[in-house]
């Protein structure tokens, strides 16, 4: 009797034992299930955080350079409507430097209209300056060769080409008129009065890319193919890759397709302007992981090159932490560790999110050389003035800096003296501005400040002042004395402008105008 008694106690807490190890057993795995759900969480939370913060960099990039291939290419069209006063080689001195400080563009371009009795004249003349120079046309379609072109009334040659390559196929000669959408860029750039890119296609030197067209003046010509009414066009020719080498440069699971949505294939879709495909995605990540997606449409900031950004990242598994296993298996051993671990990896991987944000906020907001805002900052703290500046009726200002003569420094003492001068230029205006003002870098040697010290002019003369007064005293750099000048143009707000663009055009405008006054007065 006793013996059953202890038998059925043992039993009893055989059974007790068994219910407590299953509900041990419960207890882990769904604390596992938990965990591996926070850890997936916690990395799609970063992807779809990288991924936008991707997205909005290459977007504020692919914009800037946009703009930028606009304002230079209406500087060249206005360099060019003087070109009765310039001889061709100061036109290719010109063209040439916008080109070395804009290497992300390709080449530009003069085509003028000819009539047909001037034909032969043009093209002797031509030839003096462009070896075998002769009015043709291009197939693009089919053969993509050079073709004779058909007598016409009159013609739209390309007569000045900057670069001029002695081993690859030059474009000079090439009648303009004989491509239709050559044409069609051209009427739109003077019926709109502004640069129109032409629908991508392949250039004749076989890579991707586009063509801005820029009617110069609006002078009215006798046997001129209606509806073009401009005697000239600036054009300036862009490789995709080129100005959008940003776009290629990233991970191989991310796909890039850039399109042009004023056209239309005959599929009915946009046709490309640029496209990377993702080539390192195998079919079961495809079918199992999902793809972040992102679309820009750049229309509501250019007219001019109406394109579309969309951006995908096809998730891998090498965006997924490879520690899972591992982790799983440590918490199946020891249950006090596993609790252990989930509530470290849980707090380190709050802080490590917290480190991250810092950072990358940092990274797209602040110049990594001079530690000052960025061009990022600089347009939202713009947008910010301007927001105040309508609501509460105030006006502020904006300074276009500009560090005179840094190459030659560059070049004589190396780029460690160039940045130690940017850095010095950067302590030294921060001595005299505001806590509520800004200071940001442009890029290279370019710099904007930001007032809301406006009252009249002469705030403005004595803020340039107080700027420049800042390099009375020359620079020292390893025992070498820099005698530092600044050119600086201003903008004030809303009285030159009601948009950040046109603000800091009429800022660098008068910059350069302040610029050509140093070299007068230098030469002088």
């Amino acid at each position: 009797m006793i013996r059953n008694y202890f038998q059925n106690t043992s039993n009893q807490k055989s059974s007790a034992s068994l219910h407590i190890l299953k509900l041990y057993l419960f207890i882990w795995v769904l604390l596992v299930v938990i965990f591996i759900g926070f850890v997936i969480k916690n990395d799609l939370d970063k992807a779809t955080f990288t991924f936008d913060q991707t997205s909005k960099f290459l977007t504020d990039e692919s914009i800037e350079k946009m703009l930028i291939s606009e304002t230079v290419l209406e500087s060249f069209s206005a360099y060019v409507s003087q070109t009765e006063k310039t001889s061709h080689h100061e036109l290719s001195l010109y063209a040439s430097n916008l080109l070395k400080r804009y290497s992300f563009l390709y080449m530009f371009e003069v085509a003028e209209m000819v009539q047909h009795e001037q034909r032969a004249a043009i093209e002797k003349h031509l030839t003096t300056i462009y070896p075998d120079f002769y009015i043709k046309r291009f197939d693009y379609e089919k053969t993509r060769q050079w073709q004779s072109v058909n007598d016409s009334p009159s013609y739209y040659p390309i007569t000045f080409q900057e670069p001029f390559f002695s081993d690859k196929i030059n474009i000079v000669g090439l009648d303009l008129y004989s491509s239709d959408f050559l044409v069609e860029a051209m009427r739109q750039s003077y019926e709109l009065g502004i640069p129109v890119a032409t629908r991508p296609f392949t250039l004749a030197e076989d890579e991707r890319g586009y063509v801005i067209h820029r009617a110069v003046g609006r002078e009215t010509a006798v046997n001129q193919p209606k509806p073009l009414t401009a005697n000239k066009y600036a054009l300036l020719a862009i490789k995709s890759e080129k100005l959008f080498s940003g776009l290629l440069n990233i991970s191989d699971n991310i796909s890039i397709i850039l399109r042009h949505k004023g056209f239309t294939s005959d599929d009915g879709s946009y046709p490309v302007v640029l496209e990377k495909k993702y080539n390192k995605v195998v079919s079961l990540e495809k079918n199992i992981l999902p793809e972040l997606t992102f679309k820009k449409d750049f229309s509501d900031i250019t007219v001019s090159q109406p394109f579309i950004l969309q951006i995908i990242w096809q998730l891998s598994w090498n965006d997924f932490s490879y520690n899972l296993i591992i982790i799983i298996l440590f918490f199946s051993i020891v249950i006090p560790i596993l609790v252990k671990k989930f509530i470290y990896q849980y707090f380190e991987n709050r802080i490590n999110s917290m480190k991250t944000d810092g950072s990358l906020y940092r990274l797209a907001n602040f110049d990594s050389l001079t530690g000052i805002s960025n061009r990022h900052r600089l347009h939202e703290y713009m947008e910010m003035m301007r927001i105040k500046s309508e609501r509460e009726k105030i006006k502020f200002n904006i300074f276009f800096i500009d560090v005179d003569n840094l190459k030659p420094i560059n070049d004589s003492y190396g780029h460690a003296a160039g940045d130690f001068i940017l850095k010095e230029l950067c302590a030294r205006v921060e001595k005299i501005i505001r806590h509520d003002e800004l200071l940001a870098r442009l890029g290279g040697d370019e710099f904007v400040f930001v007032s809301n010290r406006y009252i009249d002019e002469t705030d403005v003369d004595e803020i340039i002042h107080r700027i420049k007064g800042q390099f009375t005293r020359p620079v020292i750099y390893k025992n070498n004395q820099f005698s530092i000048t600044l050119s600086i143009g201003y903008a004030i707000y809303p009285d030159d402008g009601k948009n950040i663009n046109s603000l800091l055009q009429i800022a660098d405008e008068r910059m350069y105008t302040d610029k050509k006054e140093h070299k007068k007065r230098f030469a002088e």
